[in-house]
């Protein structure tokens, strides 16, 4: 019986080693075109690199292209005509996933609330004479003076709510104005006198400068500004945009919401705005209606002008 057994052994180790290079076989045949080595004369390293024919799949549709991880809107009449769950997936899919890489991203102003990630990457890093607009203060200036301070940028404050303060200058190279951004000039039941960019531009004698960093914290009215400033042409010398936007607030957002966030969204892309930076705000966060996970309504959004 055991010079059986040792027999069987030559046997049994063959066989073992026939199932372990199958197995490595189907590894590499599925995973190892996802790996790329990429050397250098003084590094090496891996990169994960999309699969090709990857997509993700919203309502029977593929919007991601084939060769890359970057999620595509479709057209805003394939928006229009899909269910609430379809938008509400895609919208959250697409407002969390960043679009370009900004090997610099720091923070300026605070840590906490007050601060802003912008991207300090050599095309992008402002350069004196630089010119900063800030929207949506509430007293915090922290984010307009740490500009002033890194940069040496000329930085524009603007808020309308800050009743108590009137236009003044702040030092050598800020500059207060009891003023909101709106999609068109008016003053609202609020008593805000609210003006569209290209207005604000013009007053300032900014109508052909280049605006190196646009921060807008609006509370919802970014979603009728930016449709208008991009309508006008506002947006064409803006190079770092960086703002909060807020869906909703503590519950699933409607529909059209959804609709309105991604046709605005898409438009942002298509003039050259790409995401680098991208945050949750926990505050706004709700659970979904539609899929089993905590979502929220408000995010802080990075983008950089690519084209």
């Amino acid at each position: 019986m055991w010079q059986n057994i040792y027999r069987t052994k030559p046997i049994l180790f063959i066989f073992g080693c026939f199932i372990l290079l199958c197995s490595a076989g189907y590894y590499i045949k599925t995973r190892a075109p996802c790996i790329v080595y990429s050397f250098t004369s003084t590094m090496a390293t891996i990169t994960q690199q999309p699969e090709q024919g990857k997509n993700v799949d919203f309502g029977n549709s593929l919007y991601q292209s084939p060769s890359s991880d970057i999620i595509m809107l479709p057209s805003k009449e394939k928006i229009r005509n899909m269910t609430h769950r379809e938008v509400a997936n895609l919208y959250h899919s697409y407002i969390n996933s960043l679009q370009v890489l900004c090997r610099r991203v720091v923070r300026v102003g605070f840590l906490e609330d007050g601060g802003w990630e912008i991207c300090e990457d050599s095309n992008y890093r402002p350069h004196r004479p630089c010119l900063v607009y800030s929207f949506g203060i509430n007293y915090d200036y922290s984010f307009d003076d740490d500009i002033v301070r890194r940069y040496g940028c000329e930085v524009h404050s603007f808020d309308p709510s800050m009743r108590n303060e009137s236009d003044h200058r702040r030092g050598a190279l800020g500059y207060f104005h009891n003023l909101g951004l709106g999609d068109f000039n008016q003053v609202n039941p609020s008593g805000w006198q609210l003006k569209r960019l290209g207005t604000i531009q013009k007053e300032l004698g900014h109508t052909n400068k280049k605006i190196d960093v646009l921060k807008m914290d609006i509370e919802e009215w970014e979603w009728r500004t930016i449709p208008d400033m991009l309508k006008s042409g506002a947006l064409s010398n803006v190079q770092q945009f960086v703002t909060e936007l807020h869906i909703n607030l503590h519950f699933e957002p409607m529909e059209e919401a959804y609709k309105m966030g991604l046709s605005t969204l898409k438009d942002l892309y298509d003039e050259g705005f790409r995401i680098f930076w991208t945050h949750r705000n926990l505050w706004c966060k709700f659970m979904s209606r539609f899929v089993s996970e905590m979502r929220s309504g408000c995010h802080e959004v990075s983008f950089i002008k690519v084209t």
